[in-house]
């Protein structure tokens, strides 16, 4: 998916013209305000279901109840790296300010 703007910006750069940078809007800047605590929040239960796996005892679990461990684990880890990955942007654009 383009970047919003992109067209403008590529017309704008085919005529010559300069294009100022996009800002953050103000529910950029919001989410940008919250995503330091939704990062913690992911960390947290990510070491938690760490803490679990490590103990011997989650081994002897049933293995569907093993399984959906590792998963749960797989699938924070892919919302916490879009998270990061959202937080760079959102700060790249709220340092355009």
């Amino acid at each position: 998916m383009a970047p919003r703007g992109g067209r403008r910006a590529a017309r704008a750069k085919a005529a010559g013209v300069a294009v100022a940078p996009r800002r953050a809007s103000f529910k950029e800047k919001r989410e940008l305000g919250e995503l330091p605590a939704r990062i913690e929040q992911l960390e947290a239960r990510k070491r938690q279901l760490f803490e679990r796996m490590a103990s011997p005892e989650f081994y002897s679990a049933p293995g569907p109840e093993i399984a959906k461990a590792k998963s749960q684990v797989a699938a924070i880890e892919a919302e916490l790296q879009e998270a990061l990955a959202r937080w760079v942007e959102l700060e790249a654009l709220a340092s355009g300010d």
